[in-house]
């Protein structure tokens, strides 16, 4: 499972009424549990500059953004029951604030995630 818990968080790509809450709330009341796994990265489809040089070389830093395929596995809270497998593609090629990575992965849009989530959540198919 990702260290990421944007998808848990208030401020995360899914409708704040999907929310849980947090700490002893959202164990008491989270009804599913979405895993995302890191993703499958491939070739660069753009570049990031950034004006900060990297430590000790005095170099300023481009890092590519690169193509990404997110697998993600939905599950009931209680059980642990797996209810749902899928991927997602990147499609955001969005430059973050700042990166220590040497590639930068797309990421899922929202649309995308909550759409492909709607009828758990909801019950509309």
């Amino acid at each position: 499972m990702s260290e990421s818990t944007h998808a848990l968080s208030s401020d995360g790509p899914l409708p704040d009424d999907w929310s849980a809450g947090t700490g002893k709330r959202a164990r008491d009341t989270a009804q599913l549990v979405l895993c995302e796994y890191p993703p499958e990265t491939g070739a660069p489809v753009r570049q990031c500059h950034y004006t900060e040089s990297i430590p000790d070389t005095g170099k300023q830093a481009t890092v590519p953004v690169v193509t990404a395929k997110y697998t993600y596995l939905l599950r009931e809270a209680r059980t642990g029951a797996a209810l749902a497998s899928f991927t997602l593609n990147g499609t955001k090629n969005d430059c973050p604030y700042r990166t220590e990575s040497d590639t930068i992965p797309q990421t899922v849009d929202a649309a995308d995630l909550v759409d492909e989530l709607r009828p758990y959540v909801t019950g509309e198919r």
